[in-house]
């Protein structure tokens, strides 16, 4: 397949709630470690920021979630969509010194350790998105667990992105990398098991009920529209005030609040990736008078649109 069709295939569904809040997040970066360890063995993880991926390719391991000591086998797959410390171990008891990824691997990193004993193999992704991500990750569950049974479609996935990041292709893949990052993405978050027992709000489960789904779908088509809280529970077939208690029993905030934070992620997104003035990036999000916009801007990041914009050009140039 050549480049032209992959960015065909690999294109997100913006009628889809999640494939629109997926694309908001402005995914920056995949880091990939192949990590084969022979027992006794322990992994940590002690960068809290970014969501990590693992999915088990071979063995097993152990770790410890809120809802207590959980075992994988191979075809599970294990994510924390917000990032979080945590601990992997060929078994409860095992206690030899940890073994630690790269930092910042470039492509794909394998990582060999461990003992002597059985095998172990996982794939770990690491998704960098733009730091202006951070509050809506947030809105995510703090853990998804799939297991095998459910992962058909994520190993698929994969399995294309590891053969997206091959030595002998990544050259110029880097769009097709991202894009097929984004899916794997989109489907462990589809998945219907998560590790959030206690079930604690989350965008998961705002979309799982139909109605707020629905809204959430018509508000990301026309992020920039003249929304109010009467015109989402419309479109959700709801009265005012039931809308605003489930959307808020659901995702953890109210109705306008998700819509000011989607609408400021965008611009901030605009800000970065065009070249286009703050009043046409104003508009696009929902702003008629541009002040507004920079004073929204500001309470959310801190700065100015016109400082963002700087500071990003200065860093990543």
């Amino acid at each position: 397949m050549g480049a032209d069709e992959a960015e065909t295939e690999f294109v997100l569904t913006s009628t889809d709630p999640l494939s629109a809040f997926i694309s908001l997040l402005d995914l920056q970066r995949l880091l990939l470690w192949d990590f084969e360890l022979g027992a006794p063995w322990r992994v940590r993880h002690s960068e809290p920021v970014q969501p990590t991926m693992h999915y088990l390719r071979e063995g097993g391991f152990v770790t410890s979630l809120p809802t207590g000591e959980v075992e994988l086998a191979r075809g599970d797959a294990l994510f924390f969509p917000r990032g979080r410390r945590y601990e992997l171990a060929d078994s409860a008891d095992s206690r030899p010194p940890f073994v630690d990824g790269p930092d910042r691997p470039t492509g794909r990193c394998s990582v060999r350790a461990g003992g002597t004993g059985a095998q172990t193999n996982f794939i770990c992704c690491g998704f960098l998105f733009a730091p202006s991500a951070v509050p809506l990750l947030r809105l995510l569950p703090d853990v998804v667990l799939c297991r095998a049974s459910q992962t058909t479609m994520i190993e698929r996935r994969l399995e294309e992105l590891l053969a997206a990041t091959s030595c002998d292709r990544v050259q110029g893949q880097q769009g097709v990398v991202l894009r097929l990052a984004e899916l794997l993405f989109l489907e462990i978050l589809r998945s219907e098991t998560s590790g959030d027992e206690d079930l604690k709000p989350n965008l998961l489960r705002a979309l799982a009920e139909p109605q707020l789904g629905r809204a959430l779908g018509r508000f990301h088509q026309r992020l920039g529209g003249d929304w109010t809280v009467a015109k989402l529970s419309a479109s959700a077939g709801m009265s005012r005030a039931r809308f605003s208690q489930l959307f808020l029993e659901r995702l953890g905030e109210s109705p306008m609040r998700y819509v000011q934070r989607s609408r400021l992620l965008e611009a901030a997104r605009l800000l970065r990736s065009s070249t286009l003035n703050l009043a046409d990036i104003a508009e696009r999000v929902g702003y008629t008078d541009p002040t507004s916009f920079s004073r929204a801007f500001k309470r959310e990041y801190g700065q100015s649109p016109r400082e963002y914009r700087r500071e990003w050009l200065a860093t990543d140039g």
